[in-house]
């Protein structure tokens, strides 16, 4: 439950927000639990309203420091266009360029208004072999070609040692400890936007409609590391986005049957849960689309080391209407990066 609460990014109402909706919790907790859990949450909100003048100074003496073009790696930090066809077997697999073309040719030809319009354009997206409906509202498929999924690894484990000898390094997020944001070393504007823009939205406008897939405008994006030793599993949670996309980039020295750890997802926040959760294995190069309101945990890993990415897309107009999914806040909202 800590962890769920403290994802919260609506700096302003998270802690109204607790008192709010996790009454029972913080009665369970007891006096002393609940004070000492109000009061982190407090030191939380602090942190977050001065996070953006500390991140910015942090990115640019990132780049300052490391500046893109004495990278090892210089070729993971741009993803092709659609038009680019030609390089798009480097980074993407050939079903991914083949499944988001399938999405932007559907999506272009729908009426938005029209829900039929827009079920029959995702059934057709479905029928798809490059594509899995792993559950309701959870989709697997093929995004990034494993050689360069193996790429952005040795680039993320080389950024990794770069932060920490700099001192420069902070945790991916408040739940994870291992791992790097993908905006403060360079991957936005020739990566995460590419993703987002031209090939993430147009599939989340189909499979998440009732969502605000349709308007994905921002996104917060980061690498996570488990390996024995460091982060092995992640509790129950839900994320703060309206659409997550968690692609695995890289297993190593599992033997099979899970070793690695894996996904299971237990159906949306708020409402009836699945009659049985639903597991998911990693594979590399292989993403997994869902809905931030999924309650979903990572099992814990046994051997070997797992990296993957995720992308948290958050929508600003889903979010003045509908409020944040964490909160139910629709001001004083921290959305991320705008494409």
């Amino acid at each position: 439950f800590d962890h769920m609460l403290l994802t919260n990014n609506s700096v302003r109402g998270c802690v109204p927000a607790c008192r709010r909706e996790q009454g029972e919790l913080l009665e369970y907790l007891g006096e002393a639990g609940s004070t000492a859990l109000v009061s982190q949450l407090e030191q939380e909100k602090s942190k977050r309203m001065g996070m953006d003048a500390a991140w910015l100074q942090r990115k640019q003496e990132i780049a300052e420091r490391f500046p893109l073009s004495e990278r090892a790696n210089r070729g993971v930090y741009s993803l092709p266009r659609p038009d680019s066809a030609s390089t798009a077997s480097r980074c993407f697999s050939p079903e991914f360029v083949e499944l988001a073309a399938l999405a932007r040719n559907q999506f272009s030809a729908v009426d938005p208004d029209s829900e039929s319009s827009v079920r029959t354009a995702r059934d057709t997206l479905l029928l798809s072999p490059y594509i899995e409906e792993v559950a309701s509202d959870v989709y697997s498929f093929p995004v990034f070609a494993t050689s360069f999924a193996s790429e952005v690894v040795a680039e993320l484990e080389g950024l990794t040692e770069l932060l920490e000898n700099s001192g420069l390094k902070e945790r991916p997020n408040s739940m994870n400890n291992y791992g790097v944001l993908l905006d403060e070393v360079g991957f936005t504007e020739g990566f995460t936007d590419v993703l987002l823009d031209h090939y993430l939205r147009p599939m989340a406008a189909l499979l998440c409609p009732g969502h605000g897939g349709a308007t994905l405008d921002h996104h917060r994006c980061f690498s996570v590391k488990y390996a024995e030793g460091k982060d092995t599993s992640l509790a129950t949670h839900y994320d703060n986005s309206e659409v997550t996309l968690n692609v695995n980039v890289g297993l190593r020295g599992g033997g099979g049957d899970g070793d690695c750890g894996e996904l299971v997802f237990y159906g949306e926040n708020g409402k009836s849960q699945r009659p049985r959760p639903v597991r998911y294995k990693h594979r590399v190069g292989w993403g997994v689309l869902h809905l931030g309101r999924e309650l979903h945990c990572a099992t814990p890993l046994r051997r070997g080391e797992r990296t993957n990415l995720i992308m948290w897309c958050r929508s600003a107009s889903w979010r003045l209407e509908n409020g944040c999914g964490m909160c139910r806040e629709t001001g004083g909202l921290k959305y991320g990066h705008v494409p």
